[in-house]
């Protein structure tokens, strides 16, 4: 019996005895390795967050930086990587650019801030390089030894002074941000660039650019699709800057954008059902673009010439350079030189085979070229003027076939319009020192389109058949089937209903 009942004691105090030795030796061996784990998990967590935190960060930075570094230079007429700040009068200056007939200046500086780097864009105008107008951060975290390299064709000495543009074939920079271990590096070419011939061109210029500067204080359509009307892009890049805040759109029914890339001998009608608009995340029917843009082409300067002293005249088919003050008919075989020629009247090319050099051709009271012409225009600047903005300054028609010489020409017009609507062929291919611009109108009518391009029910096998428009101050349209353009720089640009303007 007492045995029993010390038993019975035993167990009933078992609860107050505490651990066991074996209980007591798992608890200090398993514990701390969950604990370790958890405490790993907890720091994989916080490492994670954090490189996720960086790679956003440096990922931002890497986008402002391209957004506005590519502009700078693509739109430059000078640059420099001299240390003093061409604008501000903070930190040290790794790369400035001019623009716009110099009344723009952009200084990329590094300036330390605290025990970092930051690299900062300031821009000034021409008469104020110490204040800046406006200030962007573009990275808070740089190396203090931060550069930039810019490549000369031919060789130039940037961080002496500024250089021209037309000799900068790329700007190149480069960053690893220090903390967040972020690296991206950036490449651009100015539009200016005048490469030798055996080297590629500079970068291109937007395939659209819509000024929005003759839509009446934004009250207009700075962009218009007609019914079954495109834009199609052959080279597969879908550009369209908006050079304002006025990017009120019109799109009619069945109207699209194909960014598809397409032969320009193989272009196709297959029109979405708005679908381009959605993609842009406008909207059908309407639609607000980005943040304004500089004129890309705004820096171009606007053709002059010197009058002739003596008279010009035409003789067996061979015309000398001077000035014609009587109207003129041509329906020969015209020759015309290099000089500058002037004609006060009206002229009109009605028949036969004109060839122009590289001169000057002045047509104060209109060009005119119809029946079954054919024009070559070799790599001569022809100036016309209308008599008013609203009558034609420049008319090709009939079955008249009109082409630029192996170097390209430039159609400048000041007051009129500029009409073609040949059944024949157009190919106008720009100068490189107009940056491939080969129409460019100066006229603002309003809602009626300075410039009209007239299409073919089959298309070209070229790019150039209107080589660059570019219509800062008025209206662009294209009109009657497939308008091929390597781009349209305008104020508005309208697409009639059942045709195509293709770009690029």
């Amino acid at each position: 019996m007492k045995k029993s009942v010390g038993q019975s004691r035993i167990g009933a105090n078992r609860g107050d005895e505490g651990f066991t030795l074996v209980e007591l030796l798992i608890t200090l061996v398993i514990g701390p390795i969950v604990l370790g784990g958890l405490v790993m998990m907890l720091l994989l967590v916080f490492n994670v967050q954090n490189g996720v935190s960086n790679k956003i960060s440096g990922s931002v930075d890497a986008e402002i930086t391209t957004t506005n570094l590519v502009s700078d230079v693509q739109g430059s007429t000078s640059v420099s990587t001299v240390s003093v700040p061409s604008c501000g009068a903070n930190g040290t200056q790794i790369l400035a650019t001019q623009s716009q007939n110099s009344t723009v200046i952009v200084s990329y500086d590094v300036v330390k801030s605290g025990t970092k780097y930051s690299l900062m864009r300031y821009q000034c105008s021409s008469s104020n390089t110490t204040t800046p107008t406006s200030e962007v951060t573009l990275s808070n975290d740089v190396a203090s030894t931060q550069i930039a390299n810019v490549t000369c064709t031919p060789s130039c000495n940037p961080a002496t002074g500024w250089v021209n543009s037309a000799n900068v074939a790329a700007v190149s920079l480069s960053v690893t941000e220090p903390t967040t271990k972020v690296s991206y590096s950036l490449t651009s070419t100015p539009r200016a660039w005048s490469p030798a011939a055996s080297q590629s061109g500079g970068s291109p210029i937007p395939d659209i650019t819509v000024l929005g500067t003759n839509t009446n204080n934004c009250s207009n359509s700075a962009l218009t699709l007609g019914n079954n009307s495109g834009i199609q892009y052959g080279n597969g890049n879908q550009s369209l800057t908006w050079g304002s805040s006025c990017t009120q759109s019109s799109v009619a029914s069945n109207s699209s954008w194909n960014n598809q890339t397409q032969n320009f001998n193989t272009w196709s009608n297959n029109y979405g059902s708005n679908s381009w608009w959605g993609q842009d995340g406008w909207g059908s029917g309407s639609g607000s673009g980005s943040s304004s843009y500089n004129d890309p082409l705004g820096g171009l300067t606007t053709p002059t010439y010197t009058t002739p002293s003596g008279n010009g005249g035409c003789n067996n088919g061979s015309c000398s350079s001077g000035n014609y003050t009587s109207s003129q008919n041509w329906s020969g075989n015209e020759t015309f030189g290099d000089g500058t020629y002037v004609f006060t009247q009206p002229v009109t090319i009605s028949g036969g085979n004109d060839t122009f050099g590289n001169g000057t051709y002045v047509f104060q009271g209109g060009l005119t070229v119809t029946g079954s012409s054919n024009v070559n225009l070799g790599g001569g600047t022809f100036i016309c003027n209308g008599g008013s903005k609203s009558s034609n300054a420049v008319t090709v028609t009939g079955s008249s076939n009109v082409s630029s010489g192996s170097n390209g020409s430039l159609i400048y017009v000041g007051t009129g319009q500029s009409t073609f609507t040949t059944s024949g062929s157009v190919s106008l291919c720009g100068k490189s020192s107009n940056q491939g611009v080969s129409v460019w109108n100066n006229c603002n009518n309003g809602s009626t389109p300075c410039v009209n391009l007239n299409g073919s029910s089959s298309g070209g096998s070229s790019p150039c058949n209107y080589g660059g428009v570019y219509c800062p101050n008025g209206g662009v349209s294209c009109q009657q089937g497939k308008c091929s353009s390597a781009f349209v720089d305008c104020g508005s640009l309208q697409v009639s209903s059942g045709s195509t303007l293709c770009v690029g």
